[in-house]
């Protein structure tokens, strides 16, 4: 799960993530690729607010209309 991922890069390997594009491509089921840059965390730089513990499929949507949008919960 890719959200799940940035929430890994996040606090396991101390990277701080500014800036980050999705690709959604849809076959028999959908594949997400998603590049990511940023630099290491510092907390003295970074000043979270809010932790995001992970993404939940409760009430998950995928929509497909011009374009697709997801809507998903975090657990926070």
């Amino acid at each position: 799960n890719w959200l799940e991922e940035i929430v890994t890069i996040t606090i396991t390997d101390g990277f701080a993530i500014k800036k980050f594009s999705v690709n959604i491509k849809k076959n028999t089921e959908y594949e997400i690729v998603s590049k990511v840059s940023g630099e290491k965390l510092d907390l003295k730089k970074h000043n979270f607010k809010i932790e995001i513990k992970s993404p939940t499929f409760h009430l998950m949507e995928i929509k497909e209309n011009d374009e697709i949008t997801m809507q998903y919960l975090l657990d926070l």
